[in-house]
């Protein structure tokens, strides 16, 4: 269905809904959504208050998920008081035309939750606090009832609660105030109130006006981008210019040539007006596309790794850091790139640096992360010139086993009705397709990816491969990691007890990516992020001693 047609379904909907209503609306509006720039839905609302308090939302939103696949939502929510207090809450999902319907009411303590899927009738009794507000799956006005609940006076990082009936579930949400913020908007800039919103398995950007309205809403990791149509506010100048810490570092932008005559670019850092030989380092970045700098286009964030290693530069260190294959400036393509391919490039990196003039020969260390770790095991066994290796999050056992544990962790928390068993996850059926057959390749995500890269993840013995370095090995891990799990690091901690050339580093605070955070995956959007710099104090000290 086009896009323009399904909003125009929605528009007429809502009409006759708000026809019904009694209230005055406090405010009414409508969204349209867009994913990866792309126009797939729209939203319209109307959120009323009487005069004892007491308030309701009514609205309706269509989302094509697919050319084949449109989902409607019509869903209507009762409020106790201005805050946000929900009384009771209604909706019916329609995809592709075939109804569920859902009742909530809330007794004070739970929220009883009636399902009607078409085939059976469902009754669930949940946990629910009283200053919860419902943030449902595929509706986005429910961040006006959440931002009421969060109190600008006392401002920073506040834990509030938000109730998922579809998903039947209750998550805590933290919000945190960033300050005034110049919003981009399809017809300009208008004035604004920012919020990071960490909703535990995503993370959000919101821009608020002085009204109290979400003007717009932006889910990086998801690639969805939702905007108030037709916003009256105040206008302002042109957008904010984002901050950055900036390091002292000189920087060279430069290519080789990898064995399969790929072509792989990157930059070099270095101190500023450095002179010499210096030692080097070689970085080699975690599993998903990303570039040198730690973009990750697949998920749309900034992973902070170009910052970690601008400071490792400043510190003394020449740094090559490289676009992965079809990512930035390099030659390849996303979803092709084996193990073997990985490994392969990272020789090719080590062979650059050392006909480099401004290396000091046999100073070379290679850090990797998670995937980029075991990548670091294998060249730094196989090249005398690596002298130590730094591994960040590395996983004790295979990537297959690691992807399938982390997807049978996330559906164990979730209870939703809706959500399908992991094994109908996309990721799942990737793996298992690579076991079961000979095929070369599978469309995933509307992508062509290589088998091969799963067959060669199968045939990993990560944990043996680490123990049989016999080279000086740091191996770090956050506590609030929750890509790799604490008893994976211990068990290479134990395996690795009697090494003498082992050094085990454990931050208790910080996350995959070294970062001060909660530890959820939703925290990867707050746009302050920063690697901890006791974690880069500490690679420097320990580089200091072994390169």
């Amino acid at each position: 269905m086009n896009p323009i047609r399904v909003l125009m379904i929605a528009s007429a909907l809502l009409l006759s809904m708000i026809a019904s209503s009694v209230h005055a609306a406090d405010f009414s509006g409508s969204y349209k959504i867009t994913k990866d720039g792309q126009l797939i839905g729209g939203e319209k609302f109307d959120i009323t208050f009487d005069e004892n308090g007491a308030g309701r939302c009514d609205s309706i939103s269509s989302i094509m998920m697919s050319e084949n696949n449109t989902i409607e939502y019509y869903s209507q929510v009762n409020y106790s008081d201005p805050k946000g207090q929900v009384r009771d809450y209604q909706r019916e999902v329609m995809i592709n035309k075939v109804p569920k319907k859902l009742v909530m009411t809330y007794d004070g303590s739970n929220a009883l939750v009636q399902i009607n899927t078409g085939i059976n009738n469902i009754q669930r009794k949940i946990p629910m606090h009283s200053s919860a507000v419902i943030m449902d799956t595929g509706i986005y006005n429910g961040y006006h009832a959440l931002l009421r609940r969060y109190s600008r006076k006392l401002g920073g990082l506040q834990k509030l609660f938000a109730f998922s009936p579809s998903e039947l579930i209750e998550r805590e949400v933290w919000v945190a105030d960033k300050g005034k913020e110049v919003v981009s908007l399809e017809d300009g800039y208008y004035e604004a109130q920012k919020y990071f919103i960490d909703l535990e398995d995503e993370g959000a950007l919101i821009w608020v006006d002085d009204k109290g309205r979400v003007v717009k809403i932006k889910l990086p990791m998801t690639g969805f981008n939702i905007e108030w149509v037709k916003y009256n506010g105040k206008r302002a100048g042109m957008a904010d210019i984002a901050k950055e810490i900036i390091y002292k570092v000189d920087r060279e932008n430069v290519s080789f040539v990898s064995g399969d005559n790929t072509t792989i670019a990157g930059s070099v850092t270095k101190p500023k007006n450095s002179v010499g030989k210096l030692p080097a380092i070689i970085w080699l970045s975690r599993s998903g596309p990303q570039d040198r700098d730690g973009n990750a286009p697949a998920v749309n964030l900034n992973l902070g790794t170009g910052e970690m290693l601008d400071a490792l530069s400043e510190a003394g260190y020449l740094v090559l850091r490289t676009d992965d294959r079809g990512v930035g400036e390099s030659q390849g393509l996303v979803g092709q790139t084996t193990l073997a391919l990985e490994e392969q490039d990272a020789h090719a990196a080590i062979v650059y640096l050392s006909h480099r003039d401004d290396v000091a020969p046999n100073r070379i260390a290679v850090i990797g992360q998670e995937e980029g770790a075991a990548v670091a095991v294998r060249v730094a066994a196989k090249n005398s010139e690596i002298k130590s290796v730094v591994l960040i999050a590395p996983s004790s056992i295979t990537l297959n086993e690691l992807a399938i544990r982390q997807l049978k962790e996330r559906h164990k928390q979730s209870q939703s009705l809706e959500d399908e068993d992991y094994t109908y996850d996309p990721l799942f059926r990737a793996i298992e397709r690579s076991r079961q057959s000979n095929d070369k390749t599978i469309i995933f995500g509307g992508k062509s990816i290589n088998l091969d890269i799963f067959r060669q993840y199968d045939k990993m013995n990560p944990l043996e491969e680490i123990a049989s370095l016999s080279k000086p090995i740091l191996h770090i891990q956050g506590g609030r990691d929750v890509q790799i799990f604490p008893d994976l690091a211990e068990k290479i901690r134990t395996r690795m007890a009697n090494n003498q050339g082992y050094t085990y580093k454990f931050f208790e605070n910080l996350d995959h990516f070294l970062v001060e955070s909660r530890g959820t995956i939703g925290s990867y959007v707050d746009p302050d992020r920063h690697p901890a710099k006791e974690a880069i104090s500490y690679i420097i000290k320990w580089l200091g001693a072994n390169l």
